[in-house]
């Protein structure tokens, strides 16, 4: 059987604070023309699924990625101002999403970052941001925007099995759980595959276009793939 590795990706991993690193590109950023809030590793701060019923913790993916919902809408914000000092700026980060939002941390303590209804003055502590120009670093309590240190890379591989139908193995390489997707038109599929867990010697069932495995950190499954 030859084997094939059919796609890696970076999966969305949640924004937090952290203490400030000028070394890393993870934690300098960029307000681009569009809106997006970019890193040096090419990644934006998302609004997960265009929620905006409440509070949300936000999520850091590849700028590359596709958007997922509103033409992008949750990955533009716009950086309002209430000080400039020269090389350092403070304000509230609004959500082009929905202008009553802001970008804040979660409980007023951290570190996890989300998306919340923008405070009054004197209560906004917890949305309030300074942006440093020259290192490009967004503080809040004198903690830095960042990705939550997951490292996580997901990978998919594939092969052809003697009898017509593919086996293929799923991989979580980072330190978080995380659903890890292989896409049968990927692969060179059809859309319609019978699923069955080679490890645990049982068919999972029928999938239309994909099939999905949540994944423990570097934990991997394995499984064989009958397509119509």
């Amino acid at each position: 059987m030859v084997v094939t590795h059919v796609y890696d990706e970076r999966p969305p991993i949640p924004s937090v604070i952290a203490p400030c690193d000028s070394k890393t590109p993870r934690q300098v950023w960029t307000f681009n023309g569009q809106g997006n809030i970019v890193n040096g590793d090419n990644q934006c701060v998302e609004v997960p699924d265009c929620y905006t019923g409440g509070s949300i913790q936000n999520q850091i993916v590849d700028l590359n990625s596709s958007a997922t919902c509103q033409d992008g809408a949750n990955r533009r914000w716009k950086f309002v101002v209430s000080e400039d000092r020269g090389d350092v700026q403070l304000g509230h980060i609004v959500s082009m999403l929905d202008s009553k939002f802001c970008l804040g941390v979660i409980h007023g303590i951290g570190p996890y970052v989300a998306t919340a209804k923008c405070q009054a003055a004197g209560k906004d502590e917890a949305q309030l941001w300074t942006y440093n120009k020259a290192t490009k670093q967004l503080k809040v309590f004198n903690y830095c925007l960042a990705p939550l240190n997951d490292g996580a890379l997901l990978d998919v591989w594939a092969g052809p099995l003697s009898d017509g139908s593919t086996a293929a193995v799923l991989f979580n390489r980072g330190t978080l759980s995380h659903n890890v997707t292989a896409k049968f038109s990927d692969l060179g599929l059809g859309h319609k595959c019978v699923v069955r867990d080679l490890w645990a010697r049982k068919d999972v069932g029928t999938f239309d276009g994909s099939y999905t495995a949540t994944l423990r950190p570097h934990q991997s499954t394995m499984v064989k793939l009958s397509c119509m």
